[in-house]
C-alpha cells in the first residue's frame, strides 16, 4: 500500500531513514540513507535494512541490532483489530526499547507537513508528541530529531544528459560527430565529460581518442563532439569503438544510452585499392586478375597484422636452419668415407689426430644433438602460429562484413557457402605466409645442393643445368600431354546442400514418408561426386610421378657414367655416395 503523497515528500526531504512497507518502499534521494522494511501483518517479525535502489529484500532473516539514523527516531503504533499492543522503537544507538500506544485519531495528508515542520530540527522536537497516522493501522511520531545539514538535490528532478542513438556509423576519410541530447526542464547550464575507448577499432589506427567536457547552455538541448576517423589505404572489416560518458554536473546521465557505439565502414576494395576496377567490373573482371600479383597483395595484407612482420622474419631465417643441417649431413658423410674410414693416408684430417674412434663418436654425437635443436625451433615456430592469426584475422573480418551486409546481400550466398568460405577457404588462405616461407626455403635448399654438387665435383654442371630446364619443360607440355579433369567442387556443394536440406526438414521428410527417396537423392550425389574425383586422383598421380622420378633417374646416369673415376681414384668415394644418396 502506498504512503501519502505528502508523508512522502517530507520524508525524501527531511528524514536520512523511515519505515515503509514491504510492498512499496519510498527511495530516499539522499545517498547515505538507508531504507526500513517490516512485515505488514507484524511490523517487526522480520525487520531488515536495504540500501537505495535495491530491492526490498524478503522478511525471515532479522539483523542482530536493526538501526536507523540518528537523525530522527520514530514510533510506530498499531491498531489492529482495535486493540493496544506495546511495539518496540528503533532508537539512535540502535538498540530497542518499548513504548505506550497513544491516540488513535486519523492525520489527513495535509497535516502531516505541520506535523514534521517546515524545516526539521527545533520545529520537529515541539512536535514530539504528535502521531501520523495512516490508513494501514501503523502510526509514525517523532520523538525527537537533530539539526540536519545541507541535502542533496533530488535526482529525479535533474536534466537527463545521453546519446541521441546507441549506434553511429561513419565513414574513413569524412567528418563524423556525435549527437548528445538533453531531456528535461532544460534550465540551467549542465555539463558531464566524455571519451572514446577502443574495441575492435584501435586509437591511432581506425580513430584519433579524443576526451573533453560537453557544455550544455539554459536551454540547450542538442551537443556534438567531434571525432576524426583515420583513413587508411589497406582494406579492414567494420571496426567499432566506444564513446564514454562520465562525470555528470547538475545533471543525470541516461541509464543506457551513457555509452554509445561507433561503426566505422571500410570502402576499400580487397586486399589494396589496385583491384577497384576489377571488383566494380563484375565476375568476369574478376576472373581475368592475374593470380601472381593478387597472391602477392594478400601476403602484404597479411604482413600488415600487428606482429606477423617480425614473426615471418625470424621464421624466414630460422627455415634456413633446415638447409644448414643438410649441408652438416652432406659434409659430415664424406668427411666419414673419405676421412675417418679412409685408412692412415687421412689420419692427418681427422678432428683428433690420431683417433679415428673418438672423431666417430664425436660426429655422432652432433648427428644427435643437431635435430633436438631443429626440434626447438620447430616447437617455437608453432607457438608464433603465423597461419593461426591470419586466420582469426581472416575469420573474424569476415564475420564483420557479413554481419553488416544488407538483407540481399545475405541472402545472396546460401548458409553453406558462407560456413565453407569461414571454416575451410579462410584457413587455406591463412597459410600463405607459411607456404612463401617454405617456398624460400625449398629454393635455398636447391641452391645449396647445387653448389654442394660443383663443389664436390665440377663435372656435375650438366646435371646442374639440365634438371630445371626438364622440369620447366615438363610444366610446360604437361597441359597438352595430360588434361586436367572436371573440378569436383560443384559436386562437394551439392552434397552438402542434400545434407543440411535432411537435416532441416526431417519432420517433414518423416511424416510424409520421403526417407528412400531423400536416401536415394543423397546416393546419387555422392556417386557422381566419386566419378569426378577418381580422375582427379589419376591426374594428380601423373603430374608427381615425374618430379619423384627425375631425381633417381639423375642417379642412375651419374652412376653409370662416374663409377670408373672412382675405381681410378680420380673421384672420391665420399663424393659419389653424397651424389647418389
Amino acid at each position: 500500500m502506498s504512503l501519502p503523497s505528502a508523508f512522502t515528500c517530507v520524508i525524501n526531504l527531511y528524514t536520512p531513514g523511515v519505515f515503509a512497507d514491504e510492498e512499496r518502499c519510498i527511495r530516499s534521494s539522499v545517498s547515505s540513507d538507508d531504507l526500513r522494511v517490516h512485515d505488514r501483518s507484524n511490523p517487526f517479525s522480520a525487520l531488515q535494512d536495504f540500501k537505495e535502489g535495491e530491492e526490498a529484500p524478503s522478511t525471515g532473516s532479522v539483523p542482530a541490532k536493526p538501526r536507523l539514523k540518528d537523525r530522527c527516531k520514530w514510533t510506530v503504533k498499531s491498531y489492529k483489530n482495535g486493540t493496544e499492543t506495546t511495539w518496540d522503537v528503533l532508537e539512535s544507538d540502535g538498540h530497542l526499547r518499548s513504548m505506550r500506544i497513544v491516540g488513535k485519531e486519523p492525520v489527513l495528508p495535509a497535516q502531516v507537513a505541520g506535523a514534521m515542520g517546515v524545516c526539521g530540527g527545533k520545529s520537529a522536537k515541539r512536535q514530539q508528541s504528535r502521531e501520523l497516522r495512516f490508513h494501514d493501522g501503523f502510526q509514525y511520531s517523532p520523538l525527537e530529531s537533530n539539526d540536519f545539514g545541507p541535502l542533496s538535490a533530488d535526482k529525479d528532478t535533474l536534466d537527463i544528459v545521453q546519446f541521441a542513438a546507441p549506434i553511429f556509423v561513419a565513414e574513413e576519410g569524412e567528418g563524423f560527430s556525435v549527437k548528445l541530447m538533453r531531456l528535461g526542464s532544460l534550465a540551467g547550464t549542465v555539463s558531464c565529460f566524455f571519451q572514446t575507448e577502443s574495441g575492435s577499432g584501435k586509437a591511432g589506427k581506425r580513430f584519433v581518442h579524443t576526451e573533453g567536457e560537453v557544455v550544455f547552455a539554459d536551454g540547450q538541448f542538442e551537443q556534438s563532439i567531434d571525432i576524426e576517423i583515420l583513413d587508411s589505404p589497406t582494406w579492414s572489416a567494420t571496426l567499432e569503438f566506444k564513446m564514454v560518458l562520465s562525470n555528470p554536473n547538475g545533471c543525470t546521465l541516461g541509464k543506457y544510452l551513457k555509452v554509445c557505439r561507433i561503426k566505422v565502414l571500410d570502402g576499400n576494395p580487397f586486399p589494396n585499392e589496385d583491384y577497384a576496377e576489377p571488383l566494380r567490373a563484375g565476375p568476369e573482371a574478376i576472373e581475368d586478375i592475374n593470380p601472381l600479383p593478387l597472391f602477392l597483395d594478400f601476403c602484404r595484407l597479411m604482413l600488415k597484422i600487428p606482429g606477423n612482420s617480425s614473426r615471418f622474419a625470424v621464421t624466414l631465417l630460422c627455415d634456413q636452419l633446415k638447409n644448414a643441417y643438410v649441408w652438416f649431413q652432406l659434409k659430415a658423410s664424406v668427411y666419414m668415407v673419405n676421412v675417418i674410414f679412409g685408412g692412415a693416408d687421412a689420419a692427418d684430417q681427422l678432428f683428433i689426430r690420431g683417433d679415428a674412434v673418438t672423431t666417430a663418436k664425436l660426429l655422432g654425437l652432433l648427428y644427435i644433438g643437431l635435430p633436438l635443436l631443429l626440434h626447438l625451433y620447430k616447437e617455437a615456430k608453432t607457438r608464433m602460429d603465423i597461419a593461426g592469426r591470419c586466420g582469426y584475422y581472416l575469420q573474424t573480418s569476415l564475420m564483420r562484413k557479413y554481419m553488416n551486409f544488407s538483407d540481399d546481400s545475405r541472402a545472396a550466398v546460401s548458409i553453406n557457402e558462407v560456413q565453407k568460405i569461414v571454416t575451410a577457404k579462410a584457413l587455406d588462405v591463412s597459410k600463405s605466409l607459411d607456404n612463401v616461407s617454405s617456398m624460400l626455403e625449398t629454393l635455398g635448399r636447391l641452391i645449396m645442393l647445387n653448389y654442394f654438387a660443383l663443389s664436390s665435383d665440377p663435372g656435375m654442371l650438366w646435371a646442374v643445368i639440365t634438371m630445371p630446364v626438364v622440369m620447366t619443360v615438363w610444366v610446360l607440355l604437361r597441359q597438352r600431354w595430360l588434361q586436367k579433369p572436371e573440378e569436383d567442387g560443384p559436386y562437394k556443394r551439392a552434397v552438402m546442400e542434400v545434407v543440411g536440406s535432411i537435416s532441416e526438414y526431417y519432420p517433414l521428410i518423416a511424416a510424409y514418408f520421403q526417407r528412400p527417396a531423400m536416401n536415394e537423392k543423397f546416393a546419387a550425389r555422392v556417386t557422381k561426386l566419386a566419378d569426378v574425383q577418381e580422375p582427379l586422383g589419376i591426374y594428380d598421380m601423373r603430374s608427381e610421378f615425374f618430379f619423384a622420378w627425375l631425381g633417381p633417374s639423375f642417379a642412375g646416369f651419374y652412376l653409370c657414367f662416374y663409377a670408373q673415376q672412382v675405381i681410378d681414384g680420380a673421384l672420391s668415394l665420399g663424393a659419389l655416395w653424397t651424389q647418389l644418396f
